[in-house]
């Protein structure tokens, strides 16, 4: 196939192209590998906690449910201390000392 001169690979027969653009090093194979292990590895992290998350929130409104049906009142206002109980007898109780 006969090609013209040219400046550039674009003019060069598709084997010549196929051959310069699939050669890869152990190097990059290696950072490839690297790269995507790290991913998988941060992928599966994540789903982990959030499904660890999920299931003490669910507790968290379980109990919370729980003391309602029991009278208790449940303040959770300042989130960050936790929560704010009210006794069925009106005294109060904070877990983390308000």
């Amino acid at each position: 196939m006969p090609t013209r001169p040219s400046a550039g690979w674009y003019n060069a027969p598709l084997t010549i192209l196929a051959g310069f653009f699939m050669r890869f090093t152990i190097r990059d194979v290696l950072w490839l590998t690297a790269l995507i292990g790290l991913a998988l590895g941060w992928f599966v992290d994540h789903r982990i906690v959030t499904a660890e998350a999920k299931l003490w929130t669910n507790r968290a409104v379980d109990a919370e449910m729980a003391m309602k049906s029991d009278g208790w009142i449940v303040d959770w206002r300042d989130a960050d201390r936790g929560p704010y109980f009210v006794y069925p007898n009106g005294r109060t109780w904070a877990p983390y000392g308000r």
